[in-house]
């Protein structure tokens, strides 16, 4: 029947081969199929508010609204004094995008928050196996007399973290070498103690200057929040109280320097015996790692030659998740390969015909690439476990073909 109708068969092969070349380009590539719980998680700030206020004003009116979202499997929240965290865990296969969009507009839903609460930031990711897709690692360049690495932070956060951060499949960049700010300040014993002040009243009063709650007021028929303010901009610190002497206050600019200077650093990354900064990039949850990785590659070319080269700084990667699945994939697609050529070889020693040979040979290809398609239609990826299973049934499709030649 093939042989009568030829050319219906040859638009069809070509329809399949078409199709199934579009979807090899199109099939993300991992290690592994993807087989952990997509995550949205969702963070929520309340300057002093207490645990209680965070609670009851915010994360439970999101948990009343969110418990409805389509494919979702459980809700944990974590609640800290002026903080709060809600966690989706959606069932396994589901779209990470738009289940993100579902909790998007559920949020919507909920009751207004409170006038100085912050927006709440969603983001979207796998759990918390999801492995890291790249560390990057950036260093000063021979040459450069500013060998501190804190002071190139600004350039960091606006040149090198929004370029990684829109890199498609990329969730989150992690600046792990970032040194925080902190508010020292250092007392002048002879001073203090001339005045009559020791250290630890000080120590005390500035451990007070804090913003704190007072809970609720309840007023009538309504119910008010009582919150404290006391603390104070690092300007205006200096002018904080901290003793009497004959009836004369004591500022604390009078005994201490007040200053913001970066925290010691506990810890250090080294590149080739140099400092460096260390930068971690973190994938979505389905997302194609070896594109993520050409794109990082990019990157760090266009960075190099651009904002760090006149900087005299560089950017190198320190992990490439990709190079660990091309080695993996290219062993099984040669394993599949040889195991391809040896049945061919077997079958022509066996039939003694180049036509039948041709012919049953013709099938394999032609199978994989409906695999391929298949593959694409149920949006899954192109791994090791997939392509062995393809290995597996060349064998299954080689018989069968011999079978109805």
């Amino acid at each position: 029947m093939s042989t009568r109708h030829w050319p219906s068969v040859a638009a069809a092969v070509a329809l399949v081969a078409l199709f199934g070349l579009t979807s090899i380009a199109s099939l993300p590539i991992q290690l592994l199929p993807t087989i952990e719980e997509p995550r949205v998680s969702i963070a929520n700030f309340w300057r002093a508010a207490a645990p209680e206020e965070m609670e009851a004003n915010i994360i439970e009116p999101q948990e009343n609204v969110l418990r409805n979202t389509p494919g979702l499997t459980s809700i944990n929240s974590f609640v800290s004094r002026g903080a709060g965290f809600v966690n989706l865990t959606f069932a396994v296969g589901t779209d990470i995008q738009e289940a993100k969009l579902d909790v998007i507009n559920n949020l919507t839903q909920a009751p207004p928050r409170p006038a100085d609460a912050l927006e709440p930031r969603v983001s979207a990711g796998g759990g918390p196996q999801t492995p890291g897709a790249a560390s990057l690692l950036l260093r000063v360049l021979p040459g450069n007399p500013n060998t501190e690495l804190s002071s190139y932070q600004k350039l960091i956060e606006n040149e090198i973290q929004p370029r990684l951060a829109r890199l498609p499949g990329v969730s989150r960049v992690d600046l792990q070498g970032e040194q925080p700010l902190e508010l020292q300040v250092t007392f002048d014993s002879y001073r203090a103690a001339a005045l009559g002040i020791q250290i630890s009243d000080i120590i005390s009063v500035i451990a007070r200057a804090s913003d704190s709650s007072g809970g609720f007021a309840d007023v009538g028929r309504r119910q008010y929040t009582v919150r404290f303010v006391g603390q104070f901009e690092p300007d205006d610190l200096q002018e904080l109280i901290v003793g009497w002497s004959n009836e004369r206050p004591i500022y604390l600019s009078e005994i201490a320097d007040v200053e913001i200077v970066p925290r010691k650093q506990d810890g250090f990354t080294l590149r080739n015996g140099y400092p460096a900064y260390y930068i971690t990039v973190q994938r979505e949850y389905d997302a194609n790692t070896v594109a993520i990785l050409d794109g990082v590659n990019a990157a760090i070319v266009e960075l190099n030659a651009g904002p760090l080269k006149d900087a005299g700084l560089e950017i190198d990667l320190s992990f490439d998740a990709s190079i660990h699945i091309r080695r993996a994939i290219t062993l099984v697609q040669s394993n599949l390969g040889i195991g391809l050529l040896l049945a061919i070889g077997t079958l022509y020693f066996l039939m003694r015909s180049r036509r039948a040979t041709f012919l049953v040979t013709a099938t394999v290809p032609l199978s994989l690439l409906v695999a391929f398609i298949a593959l694409r239609l149920f949006d899954k990826s192109l791994n090791i476990i997939s392509l062995a299973g393809l290995a597996f049934t060349v064998g299954l499709v080689m018989d069968s073909a011999i079978g109805h030649t």
